[in-house]
């Protein structure tokens, strides 16, 4: 029966996010706690395994697409790493 409830809300979620186009990995983590009863210490990485690979495939397609400025991206990575570098 949980296996069905699970299902049911992630197809709820994902046609919510398609709807909107973003945003569902916000609503795993509620779900997962409030309606499923898991505990956060189970539900914070469940989360993240299922919503990493929707992520990723979805930044591999804006690489395809060239939607993707790694000038930029190199830029403001030299920036963090210039910040971390001067905390004492």
């Amino acid at each position: 029966m949980l296996a069905l409830l699970s299902i049911g809300y992630g197809f709820m979620i994902g046609v919510f996010v398609s709807l909107i186009g973003g945003g569902g990995a916000s609503l795993y983590l509620g779900v997962l706690t409030s309606q499923l009863g898991l505990a956060t210490a189970v539900a914070v990485p469940t989360s993240l395994f299922v919503a990493l690979p929707a992520l990723f495939l979805g930044f591999l397609t804006q690489v395809r697409i060239h939607n993707v400025n790694f000038k930029w991206w190199a830029r403001l990575l030299g920036q963090l790493g210039h910040r971390l570098s001067c905390i004492d």
